[in-house]
């Protein structure tokens, strides 16, 4: 990720998720706010990347709505991934 995709994480995405993840997703089992939030950071960031890799121009506010709805659809970043 570049410099100024980190800045702009900083910057427009997470006060945009800040205020979208208590008021709209349910946690489940042991969950807290502040994980949903990572994960959220985390999801957010990976979009940014793969938009960055194929030289694709996004919006903050965009990036920040998909990656708060698939945290709401229940997909957590959680899972393990193996290299076999």
């Amino acid at each position: 990720m570049s410099p100024n995709a980190g800045v702009l994480l900083c910057s427009e995405f997470l006060p945009r998720i800040h205020a979208a993840i208590p008021a709209s997703t349910r946690m489940i089992g042991a969950e807290a706010h502040s994980e949903l939030i990572q994960d959220t950071i985390a999801t957010a960031a990976a979009m940014l990347h793969r938009a960055e890799a194929a030289k694709k121009s996004v919006t903050a506010s965009t990036v920040a709505y998909f990656a708060v709805k698939l945290t709401r659809a229940g997909r957590r970043g959680t899972s393990v991934v193996s290299n076999k």
